[in-house]
């Protein structure tokens, strides 16, 4: 029984260093939101695109990274929509997701 509940601890345990590892990664902090971004990536027709703020319902452009090559974690960020806060931001999220 003890070992079932310490099995289940390092799971959940795992669960929040892999969620806080994501967010680390593409340097969201939590304060961040869409309305306070200058961008938002999201999928379109199955690839990465770039929203500007002033134009949230068309994408700036659509880039060549298929959102089916991403790991999952990255899936399911696109999905939610991601907000970016910069140029220098968005440039390295970009490259990051296409290596």
């Amino acid at each position: 029984m003890r070992t079932g509940i310490r099995i289940m601890i390092c799971a959940a345990l795992a669960a929040v260093a892999v969620t806080v590892a994501v967010f680390s990664a593409f340097g969201f902090t939590g304060r961040e939101s869409v309305q306070h971004s200058l961008y938002l990536l999201r999928d379109s027709g199955g690839h990465v695109a770039v929203y500007g703020r002033e134009t949230p319902g068309t994408p700036i452009t659509v880039t060549d990274i298929e959102t089916a090559t991403l790991r999952e974690k990255d899936q399911v960020l696109l999905a939610q929509g991601l907000p970016v806060g910069s140029r220098e931001e968005l440039a390295r999220l970009l490259e990051d997701l296409g290596s």
